[in-house]
């Protein structure tokens, strides 16, 4: 996964999302970094367990993280230590 983004450019993330039964749902949760309210981004299902979803355009740093439902109900994160530690894109010029 990316962690720096040009100012202005939206990243697309390719997610899989793997279980015995495809997931109910694939959710990305994004804030400006170090707090604020989460923006859901509900993920597209691609093929099998690929999920794909943009993330906003980086005017900011920002973070976010990925919430998978499986079809028994139980939530998978990522990272693994979402929500209280996610992962970072900061938003910076690189020319």
């Amino acid at each position: 996964m990316r962690n720096v983004a040009e100012p202005g450019e939206s990243l697309a993330l390719k997610i899989i999302a793997l279980d015995g039964k495809p997931m109910m749902s694939v959710v990305v949760k994004v804030r400006r970094l170090g707090g604020g309210s989460w923006r859901k981004i509900p993920a597209k299902h691609i093929a099998r367990a690929v999920y794909s979803a943009p993330l906003p355009a980086a005017k900011d740093d920002f973070e976010y993280h990925v919430t998978a439902k499986t079809a028994s109900g139980i939530e998978l994160h990522w990272p693994a230590s979402a929500p209280r530690l996610n992962q970072t894109v900061v938003a910076v010029s690189l020319r």
